[in-house]
């Protein structure tokens, strides 16, 4: 049985679906997996999990810098001395954070290594154009030296396949737990559930989303926003504070974080996703939102952002929802009022919605890539 190490600076608790979904395809075929994720003194150093055996190293004092490339040298060196000590025949690397891991794993030890990019990190705290262009000459330098290179999307690839044409596009490819008929018994207190799925924060435009919210109850008053997920720590008075000015405490629920497979059956109660990006940086306006293709697997309409390339093909394609001006309020109520309002249209665009991720993001396809590529690495 080959093992294998995947290195994340995820927390992973909840597991982060990106990295677990990979561990299930792996150790559903035959390899063990181990995951080495970052913990703290309230969090067990090791765990079992269904798919995975989970490692933590602690980062507790460790400060690290906001360059993703440049990681403080005793975390890289923690993450590098206990991945190897797993005598692991693959190493699966998440993010340029830990790039420098699997690069020395690589030419120190001569390890089979692949690198996962889920975002366009040189871009994602907004550098200065010529500290972009740094990180990303180095990143593309680094890239030569491992086997295989998987991103999440086209845009991705593009700008990274003139260092290395060793380059797989995966994208993200919900658990089979998200479809339509994974719901729950719930009596429905209002008539309409709006839904927000993942981290509660600006740049995943809530300020919007509850003025919206705000202007959609003074046409139809029986309306939920279900928020799945946890405020951003930083932001959780801004935005709590905001609810309490709109008066919008008896039409929010927020659940907190959860295991990644029993958030289909919350996005089950709902009528709609909303999906309202800001632009924060060029790995956003490029990237295809996760919760956009989880709405759209549980067959929902869906409210997108419009400018953001991939996203709007994506919407568009599968004529599956509305998109809308990410700043405006009110072109965020018009769109849910008027899915709302529309039975018929609404629940087109939802079976729409779920065709589309049934044609381009199947699990068994997204399983057959993963093999793939793991296969290649022996031959």
């Amino acid at each position: 049985m080959k093992k294998v190490c995947i290195v994340t600076q995820h927390r992973f608790s909840p597991p982060h679906c990106r990295t677990y979904d990979k561990a299930k395809i792996l150790s559903s075929n035959g390899y063990d997996v181990v995951t080495i994720a970052l913990g703290n003194k309230n969090l067990p150093k090791e765990e079992t999990l269904e798919h995975t055996i989970l490692l933590r190293v602690s980062d507790e004092g460790i400060k690290r810098p906001k360059l993703p490339l440049l990681n403080n040298p005793v975390l890289v060196y923690k993450l590098y001395s206990r991945a190897l000590r797993t005598k692991a025949d693959v190493y699966h690397i998440i993010d340029m954070d830990n790039i420098l891991v699997g690069f020395f794993l690589k030419t120190i030890k001569g390890k089979k290594v692949i690198y996962d990019i889920g975002d366009d990190f040189p871009s994602y705290n907004n550098f200065p154009g010529f500290v972009q262009w740094i990180i990303r000459s180095l990143e593309g330098h680094l890239l030569k030296y491992y086997d295989t290179i998987i991103v999440l999307s086209k845009s991705l690839k593009k700008d990274r396949i003139k260092y290395t044409k060793n380059i797989e596009v995966i994208p993200h490819t919900p658990d089979p737990s998200f479809n339509p008929n994974n719901v729950m018994s719930s009596k429905k207190e209002v008539d309409y559930v709006l839904v927000f799925e993942g981290q509660i924060q600006s740049k995943k435009g809530i300020i919007e989303i509850l003025k919206a919210l705000s202007l959609v109850l003074k046409e139809i008053k029986s309306v939920k926003l279900l928020l799945i997920g946890e405020i951003r720590s930083d932001e959780k008075e801004l935005i709590l504070s905001m609810i309490e000015k709109y008066g919008l405490k008896e039409h929010i629920e927020i659940t907190g974080w959860m295991k990644h497979t029993d958030v289909p059956k919350y996005i089950n109660l709902g009528d709609l996703g909303i999906c309202i990006y800001k632009p924060w940086s060029y790995s956003y306006v490029i990237g295809v939102s996760n919760k956009l293709i989880d709405y759209m697997a549980c067959g929902k309409p869906v409210i997108g952002p419009r400018n953001f390339p991939e996203m709007e093909k994506t919407v568009n394609s599968a004529k599956c929802g509305i998109l809308v001006d990410h700043n405006d309020p009110r072109q965020i109520a018009n769109a849910a009022i008027y899915l709302m309002r529309n039975e018929k249209i609404r629940k087109k665009m939802g079976i729409n919605a779920r065709k589309h991720i049934e044609k381009y993001h199947l699990w068994e396809s997204f399983e057959k890539k993963l093999l793939a590529i793991y296969d290649s690495l022996w031959y």
